[in-house]
């Protein structure tokens, strides 16, 4: 990856966890030291943001639902002794030559991490008692997934792909199975496996894996609203800003909509955006137009990413601040709730 790519890249990974706002002042929620009571982070709250080491005490049980974000600060780790189950998250490592972040479960651990992406991150799995499944690994700077000795998580149906070192690596010297799962190429993993994708160490199980990625990872990590700079103009510019974990392009489009007084909904097909999503970061413009005879009042503007036959969702997002239309201009007022997402 040339230097040019590796900046815009890293720059990406700082602020994509600040989701969905109109104005460029970002909410986090900092995050250190122990976590010493039950707890669920949301989405509302997001992102999480790790400062050094953060650990779930043991006994203590910590939940994150779909569609949150937690940045890792540079060399910080979060260690688990008590149970971390999250679903549908975005673990961001950041993009760092001397990568040190890492997720944690230590012996006696537990939890389950489903349908979750992984950047540039080092996953240390040191206990049997935890399911890792439907889920993107990709750590550009080692490798994926460390299986601690004498402990068998279950791992499966799960994408590995750009991992630099092993996408899995086990330390003990018995068996561990890793199966049904994408190696970033056809013909399986490398190293011990004999295909050519991402490596996998000795005693690693991996058949039978995919062929073909099947999990469908696209996040929309941040929407901008702006508003016509002439008062008289009625239409607002719309920024998306993407990330395709996947090894593979996807063919989607690029929709919106406006939802206002008395269920009126304002949609403007003929600005959508078709296009071939590759791996990586990508922003994308569009323009909506909105009617000068729609009905005046406060209308939630709807995002979303669609497959090419505009059949199903990537990603759908309401965000959070308001439109106001009246008959001359257009106006945004913040609103409190909080944005939401769709599975891919």
């Amino acid at each position: 990856m040339n230097i040019t790519i590796r900046k815009a890249m890293t720059l990406f990974l700082v602020l994509i966890g600040f989701l969905l706002i109109s104005e460029p002042t970002f909410s986090q929620t900092k995050i250190t030291g122990t976590i010493v009571k039950d707890t669920k982070w949301t989405v509302d709250q997001s992102p999480y943001v790790l400062l050094g080491d953060v650990v779930v005490e043991k006994g203590i049980t910590l939940t994150i639902g779909r569609d949150t974000v937690l940045v890792f600060s540079r060399g910080s780790r979060f260690q688990v002794k008590g149970r971390l189950d999250a679903y549908r998250v975005f673990f961001n490592g950041f993009l760092q030559a001397d990568n040190l972040e890492t997720l944690l479960y230590l012996p006696g651990s537990s939890g389950s991490l489903t349908s979750c992406a992984f950047l540039d991150l080092n996953i240390v799995l040191d206990t049997s008692d935890i399911r890792l499944t439907y889920s993107v690994v990709s750590n550009h700077n080692g490798t994926g997934v460390t299986i601690g000795k004498k402990t068998s998580p279950h791992i499966a149906d799960t994408s590995f792909h750009g991992n630099s070192y092993f996408a899995v690596y086990y330390q003990g010297s018995s068996s561990v199975k890793v199966t049904n799962c994408f190696w970033g190429s056809k013909t399986g993993p490398s190293d011990a496996g004999d295909g050519d994708g991402d490596a996998v160490s000795s005693n690693i199980h991996y058949t039978p894996f995919q062929p073909k990625e099947k999990i469908k990872f696209l996040i929309l990590a941040k929407v901008i609203v702006q508003t016509g700079k002439i008062a008289s103009d009625k239409s607002i510019q719309l920024t998306y800003h993407l990330f395709n974990m996947n090894h593979c392009d996807h063919e989607a489009v690029l929709g919106a909509s406006l939802h206002g007084p008395e269920k009126t909904i304002i949609h403007h097909p003929e600005s959508d955006i078709y296009t071939t999503i590759t791996p990586g970061f990508h922003t994308f413009n569009r323009e909506f137009k909105i009617p000068f005879n729609a009905e005046k009042g406060a209308y939630d503007v709807h995002c979303g990413i669609m497959n090419k036959h505009i059949s199903g969702y990537f990603a759908y997002v309401k965000c959070k601040d308001k439109v106001i239309v009246v008959p001359s201009r257009l106006t945004k007022v913040k609103e409190t709730l909080p944005a939401t997402a769709s599975d891919g």
